[in-house]
């Protein structure tokens, strides 16, 4: 028999050395639980028995595990929710600034959350988020003062409110109106419904339309119902006086 055989054969005969795993459930326990945070984790995610042996882990665990150096490096903080070590910039402002850690959530859970609602504005980054009323997502608020819908719905909703004007603006011939001058300077109380000077119309009343701040005056706010019809995007003086 050749050396090589010969040194196999006694290889196989050679009982195995002790690991970890030969030890019983309890003795594994105990070791987990002298652990620190980084090697808890690597011991319960070695293998598939470890990962079903050592319990998931708590809150207090994870706020033990911020105050390690490498989550201070990393700026990772735990999220209440999810039970999960997450990047600072993944929490709100409010949350981030919060002192009652025990209920700081992530952007995600706060997402998912019941008692945020469609609508619900949440500021991430210095920005303001919303959970859009049209299309039911989380995105970026829309610059405009119109609540809850996001930035993207936002342009959509303007460019079509913008083809309605023009097609309002050529039924009406808009573009051949003579206004008088006192319109073109900036302090000029117009109505957005009928266009007519307000300053020099004492008997009609101005009203600040509730669904996009424009001004109209009473008889077309009551024929609005409060609602503008030409709710359009831009300014039509600049469409008046190009």
């Amino acid at each position: 028999m050749r050396r090589s055989a010969r040194l196999a054969t006694v290889a196989q005969n050679r009982p195995h050395p002790a690991s970890l795993m030969d030890l019983p459930n309890e003795l594994q326990l105990a070791i987990a639980a002298n652990l620190d945070f980084p090697a808890y984790l690597c011991l319960k995610y070695a293998n598939s028995h470890f990962d079903r042996l050592i319990k998931p882990l708590t809150l207090a665990q994870l706020r033990k595990a911020e105050l390690t150096l490498e989550a201070m490096k990393s700026r990772v903080v735990a999220c209440s929710a999810c039970l999960r070590l997450r990047k600072h910039l993944e929490f709100s402002d409010k949350m981030r600034k919060s002192v009652d850690t025990d209920r700081r959530v992530c952007i995600d859970c706060s997402v998912l959350r019941a008692d945020n609602t469609i609508g619900h504005v949440i500021t991430w980054a210095d920005l303001r988020h919303v959970i859009c009323t049209h299309c039911d997502e989380f995105k970026e608020m829309s610059h405009r003062k119109v609540f809850g819908i996001c930035y993207q719905c936002w342009e959509d909703s303007a460019s079509n409110e913008e083809s309605r004007y023009r097609a309002w603006e050529d039924r009406y011939d808009f573009q051949q109106l003579n206004l008088d001058g006192s319109l073109k300077h900036h302090h000029a109380l117009v109505c957005r419904g009928c266009y007519r000077d307000l300053d020099k119309c004492p008997s009609v009343q101005a009203c600040l339309c509730r669904i996009d701040r424009t001004t109209l005056c009473r008889k077309c706010l009551v024929i609005t119902s409060g609602c503008c019809p030409q709710s359009y995007y831009g300014d039509p003086l600049k469409y008046a006086m190009s």
